[in-house]
């Protein structure tokens, strides 16, 4: 009998009980790999993204200081950065009242949920030191559970879809994968949302170039989530993180305005609660969504939202801007501050020289080497309110191309053909956005809402209006009659958003 010891291959040999508990090391420790090293890389490259699109603002002192809080329409998502709401506010303060007194603060976060708002506030008052605070949150809160009080109230345990969408997404390497092949599937990339929490105070600020911090997936990204329908949930989630915003701005004695969307978000009866909260705390209180539906009563083809039908345009940012300087206003002895009679937010504002001016900004912004199809999505929309044909055309299809035909910007040509009665074109496009995407349902309405256009025009029938910078539109069509349109449903998040963006 040999007493030689066991060769390597024999020492080799693992039982299958060892070889199976070894996988699943193996396993776990891949994706603790994954985790990390995603972790690591949405660290820079997010903070790449930071210092590209949101230069740091200084404080300036001696001013009256309103800091606005919010998601992708507070940031100014629709239109250029110049032309959000805050900044046209402290424009508009500024020119009505000479003397420079008045200094406005972006701080609208793509995506952002009104938990994650509330969380944050302590932190951005000690910051910024406001003398008033603007809040517009909520419209996230049905898709985007990331920090959400939803768990903290107990309405939010895992026991369902939505339940475990919202634990899953607490890694990254879930978000990842997610992200992934929904892009692999329908083209879209990966939005800042899926990097970490928005926590840097540039983040915050408005973006200094006309590109927003965000990319093509925080405009659709409620179809990577699972939607919270419960409208009882959302009411209940919205009263409570009204209370922490409003029990932290009253506890450092700074008053607070509270808006209404100019859109009704999804699922939740965000108007009516805004409203009645304001009335019962005391609160000055805003409601862009009864002033968008006057005017649009008023001036049936007054262009209020942008070409993704969720957020303003410059037009809406400035009524929205005008309605805070109203409510302002009316409370101006209980503030401290001295206001001349709140303008007319839509007196001259549309003139030649504005958008010759506009028109200028944008183009120059194309022509850096960091443009992107956001870009010439803009550069379309000025063009096309300039009556411009050619360099709307140009810039549109320069973006479709881009964004190898994301659905927006097959809206935004789809549109401009309409206005123009281009229909041979516009049959053109319909079978180039077929050959890249197939006949799915993201375009499907689309399609068929402009087979009808061209068939209408055809026929001698009056097409719908198309704005150059998109339209409200009324509360009872919907996009190919399947439902509420966008600039009803309010925007995804971005975050279309926000957002990306809602």
């Amino acid at each position: 009998m040999s007493d030689a010891p066991a060769s390597p291959v024999d020492q080799r040999k693992l039982s299958p009980l060892k070889r199976f508990a070894f996988a699943i090391v193996a396993v776990i420790a891949f994706f603790v790999v994954l985790e990390l090293v995603l972790w690591g890389g949405s660290l820079v490259v997010y903070d790449r993204q930071v210092a590209r699109h949101n230069p740091t603002t200084e404080l300036k002192d001696g001013k009256f200081r309103i800091v606005t809080f919010g998601d992708s329409v507070t940031a100014g998502q629709g239109t250029a950065p110049r032309y959000s709401y805050p900044r046209q506010l402290e424009s508009l303060l500024n020119e009505a009242n000479p003397g420079d007194k008045f200094e406005v603060i972006n701080n609208g976060v793509y995506a952002l949920n009104s938990s994650r708002l509330g969380d944050l506030l302590p932190g951005w008052i000690e910051e910024f030191s406001p003398n008033l605070i603007v809040v517009m949150a909520g419209c996230n809160n049905a898709w985007n559970y990331r920090n959400s009080h939803l768990e903290t109230m107990g309405l939010m345990d895992g026991s369902d879809r939505a339940g475990w969408q919202m634990l899953l997404d607490k890694t990254r390497t879930y978000r990842f994968l997610r992200v992934a092949l929904k892009r692999q599937k329908e083209g879209f990339g990966i939005a800042e949302e899926q990097a970490p929490e928005p926590v840097l105070r540039d983040q915050m600020q408005i973006s200094a170039s006309v590109s927003p911090a965000v990319d093509g997936t925080a405009r659709t990204l409620e179809r990577q989530r699972t939607l919270l329908k419960d409208t009882e949930k959302l009411d209940a989630l919205l009263k409570y993180d009204l209370d922490m915003i409003s029990w932290t701005a009253g506890e450092a004695g700074i008053p607070v305005v509270l808006m209404t969307y100019p859109f009704k978000p999804p699922y939740q009866d965000h108007r009516g609660i805004t409203r009645q909260y304001a009335l019962d705390n005391g609160l000055i209180g805003v409601d862009n969504y009864a002033e968008f539906q006057r005017l649009k009563r008023l001036r049936p083809n007054i262009e209020l939202f942008s070409a993704d039908r969720g957020h303003p345009n410059a037009t809406g940012y400035r009524v929205v801007a005008a309605e805070i300087y109203k409510a302002l206003y009316a409370v101006k002895s209980d503030l401290g501050i001295e206001l001349a009679t709140p303008p007319d937010p839509l007196a001259s504002f549309k003139d030649p020289e504005y958008l010759r001016e506009l028109y200028e900004e944008v183009r120059e912004s194309s022509l850096k080497p960091e443009a992107d199809e956001y870009v010439f999505e803009t550069l379309g929309h000025v063009a096309m309110e300039m009556d411009d044909f050619p360099a709307a055309e140009a810039a549109f299809l320069e973006a479709f191309a881009r964004s190898n035909g994301a659905p927006q910007f097959y809206e935004s040509l789809g549109n401009l053909y309409v206005r123009h009665q281009k229909w041979d074109e516009l049959d053109g496009l319909k079978d180039k956005m077929l050959a890249l995407r197939g006949d799915r349902n993201d375009i499907e309405f689309l399609i068929e809402m402009f087979e009808r256009e061209a068939a209408a025009g055809r026929a001698g029938k009056r097409t719908r209006q198309v704005g150059g910078w998109g339209q409200g539109g009324d509360d009872k069509g919907g996009k190919g009659g399947k439902g509420p349109r966008r600039d009803d449903r309010g925007p995804p998040r971005d975050d279309r958003g926000p957002p990306q963006g809602n």
